[in-house]
């Protein structure tokens, strides 16, 4: 009985742990570290693209053989 209490709790407290974090900011503008971080997604994103553009070029240049 005293484990199923826990858990019942701890499922609430997750829930509303993760509710508190998908909260839309009311806040006027981003912050800086959210700015911050999607400069860095987006600079990775175009770094990851270049990598497969080069990749595939290689690829195509060996005719797709190992």
């Amino acid at each position: 009985m005293i484990p199923a209490i826990l858990s019942a709790v701890f499922v609430v407290y997750l829930y509303k742990t993760l509710n508190a974090e998908n909260t839309p900011d009311t806040t006027s503008g981003k912050s800086g570290s959210t700015a911050e971080s999607e400069q860095a997604i987006a600079s990775r994103i175009s770094d990851l693209q270049a990598r497969v553009e080069q990749v595939a070029s290689e690829v195509a240049k060996k005719g797709g053989k190992k």
